[in-house]
């Protein structure tokens, strides 16, 4: 399995324990994924927790208020625009909750005006928005 992050970063499944050292966590990393639009959710989950990571999935920002609040999320990747606001409002969210954790927003578009935008208002990186999960998945 593998993951490009905004083309810089690639993440492979049997290099977890580099994973781990890059987030600086001796437990399984928590992702939590928030899309209003995210069908696979349930399949994701899956092939992540095969994997060893454990993944929240929301579909909204009152969703992922409840996940943030009651879990220790490591990795957040959000939906720039969501049912019921925009990933500004997750990182309103976080910031409230003094969580530190990276947040990679996702975009249909993901051009450089949307990058810098999100960048600048505290996203860890924004990337094009996978449109199923086997988008996200490689063939070992």
């Amino acid at each position: 399995m593998r993951f490009t992050v905004g083309g810089s970063i690639q993440v492979t499944a049997h290099r977890r324990e580099e994973v781990k050292e890059v987030f600086q966590v001796d437990k399984p990393i928590q992702i939590l994924v928030v899309s209003s639009e995210f069908t696979n959710c349930d399949v994701l989950k899956d092939i992540m927790n095969r994997e060893g990571w454990k993944m929240f999935c929301a579909a909204t920002v009152r969703e992922c208020r409840e996940v943030l609040a009651n879990e220790n999320i490591d990795l957040v990747f959000s939906d720039r625009g969501l049912a019921d606001g925009t990933y500004r409002d997750v990182l309103v969210i976080m910031r409230l909750l003094r969580l530190y954790s990276r947040m990679i927003v996702t975009s249909r578009l993901a051009d450089w005006d949307e990058y810098l935008e999100a960048v600048h208002d505290g996203a860890f990186d924004l990337i094009a928005s996978p449109s199923r999960a086997a988008d996200l998945v490689r063939d070992r």
